[in-house]
């Protein structure tokens, strides 16, 4: 399996954004992303990427790259500044592989909140 996932949004957002699916550092697969993305968005582009999976609910679970060929900058976005369907669809992409939970540095309690609670 990849070591991230890409979604293209098509509700009210109309937004494209990472979900990393394994606890790999990100900054190792930084390449590999803009080479499967700019495909779509051209050189320059900027995307949210979903660390859920490594950082848990923390914080710094967003982050927002800006890709400017391969040069990349990233920043941590405020978790209530993401829209709900960003995190609704983790959330059903999570229930539906539930190997990436298990596989995952989240706490048990943390894989029953995304599998048990309905949004």
């Amino acid at each position: 399996m990849k070591e991230f996932q890409y979604f293209q949004i098509k509700s009210d957002i109309h937004e494209d954004y990472l979900l990393l699916t394994s606890t790999e550092d990100a900054y190792y697969l930084y390449e590999e992303m803009y080479a499967e993305i700019s495909q779509n968005k051209g050189e320059k582009f900027s995307i949210i990427l979903d660390l859920i999976l490594r950082n848990g609910f923390a914080f710094n679970r967003f982050i927002l790259l800006e890709f400017s060929g391969e040069n990349v900058l990233s920043k941590i976005i405020n978790p209530r500044e993401v829209p709900e369907d960003i995190k609704f669809n983790t959330k059903k992409y999570l229930c539906e592989n539930r190997d990436l939970l298990h596989n995952s540095a989240l706490s048990n309690s943390a894989i029953n909140f995304i599998t048990t609670i309905n949004s």
